[in-house]
């Protein structure tokens, strides 16, 4: 049943919290973050992380963690209570339902001494699963010509 979970993320330069219990992300990214030169530093870099798993097939422990390259960068341990079904009891029961946890991470002055990988994987009490990447980059010399001339 390995294909009953799935883990997606989107990168952006803020989370922010609205009212009424509402978030909005903030400069949102694609699968690059393109800087003018390395080695660099970013104040912020956030990650608006979904696990997802059938109704069927609960999560019963996640654990998420960004990774800079090979390293640990942060780790997020979801509590157990809030695992728990994410259905109003008057949901429907029949059919393929998705249940979706969300972590948002929020991290702090990271340098980038050369082009560098930020990703995300879940574990969860019976595997680990990879989510995306983003790339952080430098900008290429055609890329650097090209807005000199806009």
């Amino acid at each position: 049943m390995k294909e009953s979970r799935f883990v997606v993320a989107q990168f952006c330069d803020d989370i922010r919290r609205e009212i009424g219990n509402k978030f909005s992300l903030m400069g949102c990214f694609g699968s690059e973050v393109i800087v003018n030169k390395l080695p660099a530093g970013l104040e912020k870099l956030c990650a608006h992380v979904r696990v997802f798993s059938l109704r069927e097939d609960p999560i019963r422990s996640l654990v998420v963690r960004a990774y800079l390259n090979d390293e640990l960068i942060a780790t997020v341990e979801v509590p157990k209570d809030h695992l728990s079904d994410s259905f109003p009891p008057h949901a429907p029961k029949a059919g393929k339902l998705l249940t979706s946890h969300n972590v948002m991470l929020i991290l702090s002055s990271i340098y980038f001494a050369d082009t560098s990988l930020v990703r995300i994987e879940a574990e969860t009490e019976r595997e680990t699963l990879t989510g995306p990447a983003i790339e952080i980059r430098a900008r290429t010399s055609e890329e650097l010509a090209s807005n000199k001339t806009e």
